[in-house]
């Protein structure tokens, strides 16, 4: 008898192990979370939202460097080249608010001559600034002007372009991106046989606009010259994680 019931229990297996394997072929296949938790009903999808536009605020880093042969001549050489420069911007039409310093820094320098040691070659001063420009036209001008006072110290590192005023664009990226979402989750809901339900919950991810730098060495290649920029556009992207229930 026991003969009987093990050769009846291996024929059973087998049917379910042919009936897993046939399912396995059966493509696409969709799960479905049968989890009382309310976190984890339903179907979870992720939906992107992205939009263009062009930029209305520039952030400029621009300053001086100055090397000497003592540390209290840099720092006296230096303070007074960044003092023309920063007035130089503000003349340009910076507000004073929007002139923040970003970076200031004292370092002895050597030269490494061959088969020798280190041998003391001065001290450089380094004193950076960030420029807010709230208006795009401006920042040839603005570079110009500080570039024109700092002389040969000074330095500019780059610009950045931003949306100073970005509540549309994160509006139209929402939108965007839920539509993405909704649509993914109504296919993966036709696919499984049931219908979209209710929205569970939302999550949204903000990406921070894409900075887009020039050339520091092409902006001072032309200070001799009126300085041209192209603004171009910046983008303002927004992710968006939909859980939606499923209905029979």
């Amino acid at each position: 008898m026991s003969r009987i019931v093990n050769k009846f229990s291996f024929g059973v297996l087998g049917l379910m192990v042919a009936a897993v394997a046939g399912c396995a072929q059966k493509a696409p296949v969709v799960n479905i979370s049968n989890d009382p938790s309310a976190s984890q009903r339903g179907i979870a999808v992720s939906g992107t939202g992205e939009v263009s536009g062009a930029p209305d605020t520039v952030a400029l880093s621009i300053g001086v460097s100055v090397k000497r042969d003592t540390a209290p001549a840099a720092i006296s050489d230096a303070a007074d080249s960044a003092s023309k420069l920063i007035e130089a911007v503000k003349a340009a039409g910076v507000a004073e608010k929007d002139v923040q310093t970003s970076n200031y820094a004292l370092n002895q320098e050597f030269t490494y001559p061959q088969n020798a040691g280190p041998k003391p070659d001065g001290f450089r001063v380094s004193n950076s600034v960030v420029a807010k420009i709230r208006k795009v036209d401006d920042v040839g001008a603005v570079i110009d002007a500080a570039t024109a006072a700092g002389g040969t110290d000074a330095v500019v590192q780059g610009l950045s372009f931003s949306l100073d005023d970005d509540t549309a664009a994160l509006a139209e990226a929402r939108e965007q991106a839920f539509a993405d979402a909704r649509s993914k989750a109504e296919q993966f809901a036709k696919l499984s046989g049931r219908k979209l339900g209710a929205v569970i919950s939302i999550s949204q991810t903000v990406a921070p606009s894409t900075p887009q730098f020039t050339n520091a060495a092409a902006v001072s290649d032309m200070a001799t010259k009126s300085t041209p920029i192209q603004a171009g556009e910046v983008q303002t992207s927004v992710t968006v994680d939909v859980r939606w229930a499923l209905e029979e």
